[in-house]
């Protein structure tokens, strides 16, 4: 799970989780080894478009990080 001080539309906050550079960086080396069958975005619900556009940034990197 991501730390909320990085994503502040979380549903689950767990503190000090991880950085959106470890999910990054963790989805990549797991990409070079497999695969890649299905994911996820789960858990991201802001409390308002201001709020998504906040951590729009973030959620793009993680989609990148998973479509490269």
């Amino acid at each position: 799970m991501l730390d909320p001080s990085v994503l502040t539309g979380l549903a689950n906050l767990l503190p000090f989780g991880l950085s959106v550079e470890t999910l990054g960086r963790t989805i990549t080396a797991l990409r070079a080894e497999f695969e890649l069958a299905g994911a996820t975005i789960a858990g991201f619900a802001p409390a308002s478009p201001e709020a998504a556009n906040d951590d729009l940034p973030s959620i793009l990197r993680i989609i990148g990080a998973l479509t490269r």
